[in-house]
């Protein structure tokens, strides 16, 4: 009988670091660990405060077993305030749905 899938971990990070805001115009990898091997199917979405969708249903990547990953780029005139990132996948017809936040700031704020 297989595993029910489930998501064990998700991290967000830059250089290294585990954290929640990062500056507006950076770069960071969002990380994914599943309880099984292969998920059938991987998609993150995110949406800035205003609910408007920056990243729409995109592959996720495969880094190793049970690892997915996509870096966001985040552009220096996006919007301060939180993000909400919207992870769904899917393995042997069962659909999981998972969300987290992560804050973008102007390197003013700091």
């Amino acid at each position: 009988m297989p595993l029910n899938l489930k998501i064990s971990n998700i991290f967000i990070n830059s250089n290294s670091k585990i954290r929640t805001q990062y500056f507006l115009g950076s770069s960071f990898d969002i990380t994914i660990i599943f309880n099984v091997v292969t998920v059938t199917s991987a998609k993150i979405t995110i949406l800035d405060p205003s609910l408007v969708t920056k990243v729409n249903a995109v592959n996720m990547t495969k880094q190793v077993d049970k690892v997915y990953s996509y870096t966001y780029q985040s552009v220096s005139t996006d919007l301060n305030g939180v993000y909400i990132i919207q992870i769904t996948a899917v393995n042997n017809g069962k659909t999981i749905f998972d969300e987290r936040t992560f804050e973008l700031i102007n390197q003013t704020n700091t």
